[in-house]
Formats: structure tokens, sequence, C-alpha cells
């Protein structure tokens, strides 16, 4: 059970496209895997959280003090559900396949099995490393990438690409758009 675990995650890091096409990988077990590796990634987060935020303090930027661990816990599971109903919705009704059939359990499982890059975000325990969350970051998108590419069925990555990157493109406009209307 571990060693089946085990590949996953390796297959997971090596973007290997097999992990979501074999249909052993979306047993019964499978759910509990996706989320075994979305939790222990969010308690990896800590480490990198705790390191951001002693760095904005020394700027100013924080007054807050440390994220609890239970708030960063339970944002983390909820924007993992979130993910997972964008992406049912834009494969159920947005891009639909008509030569294809799933169920959310399974986006749920390919979006929890796509967490797997987070998993070295434990290496940027100091502020001078923090730019491997950059690196992290983009390997969990090719690896979200490569996910939907395979579930929905579609010809080319640069649909599947921007699936994937549309939420953070609307943040972001959002966010100058918000920053603008203050200043």
């Amino acid at each position: 059970m571990f060693t089946e675990f085990l590949n996953i995650i390796v297959r997971s890091l090596k973007l290997d496209n097999t992990l979501y096409k074999d249909k052993k990988n979306f047993s019964d077990s499978a759910i509990y895997f996706a989320s075994l590796i979305v939790i222990l990634t969010i308690i990896i987060q800590t480490i990198p959280n705790n390191t951001y935020i002693n760095w904005m303090s020394e700027y100013g930027l924080w007054q807050k003090g440390m994220l609890k661990f239970r708030e960063t816990l339970l944002w983390g599971l909820f924007f993992w559900l979130l993910k997972s109903l964008y992406f049912y919705f834009v494969g159920k009704v947005v891009f639909p396949n008509k030569k294809v059939t799933f169920s959310f359990v399974k986006i749920l499982t390919i979006t929890g099995f796509a967490h797997a890059p987070l998993i070295f975000n434990f290496l940027a325990f100091n502020k001078a490393l923090l730019y491997i969350l950059f690196f992290t970051f983009i390997w969990y998108i090719a690896s979200q990438t490569v996910a939907i590419n395979v579930i929905f069925d579609y010809k080319n990555k640069l649909k599947s690409f921007l699936i994937v990157i549309a939420p953070l493109l609307v943040f972001f406009l959002s966010s100058i758009f918000y920053i603008s209307a203050i200043i």
C-alpha cells in the first residue's frame, strides 16, 4: 500500500501522463491517497509560510503574527475542493468532451495527485531560499496541466494550461484593479 502511494507521488513528480490513464490509480483507495498528498503538502507549507511571514514582518508588511496550523489546513482543503469544483465545471459545462466520462471524485483525485510537487516546499526554510517556491509552483501548474489534459482528453496542452492558469490570471488582474482603485 505504501509503495503504491510512493509510486503515485513519483509518477506525479515525473509528470507521467500514464498515471492518469491507469484505471488502478482510481480505485477506492485513490481518494485517500490524494487527500493524504494534499494534507502532507499543507503540513509542509507551514515552513515557507512562516519564513515568508518573518520576512514580511522585517519590512513592516505583516503585523498579525504566525498563521495557525488549523487555519492553514482548513484553507488548504477548502481551496483543493474549490479548484476541483472549478475543473469539474470546466470539464462538464465549458469544454465538454462527449467521449469522456468522469466523476467529481476522479477530478478531486487528480487534483490531489497534482499537488505532489509542492512536497518540495520544505526547502524554503530560509528567506534566502524563498525563490524555490516559484519553481515548485511552476512544477505544480505543469502537473495540473498534464492531469487535466489526460482526464479531459484534450488534443493540445495549451487548452489545459489555460484552464489551469485562468483562475490565477483573474486573481492577479482583479488585484491590480483593486490596488489601482485604492491608489
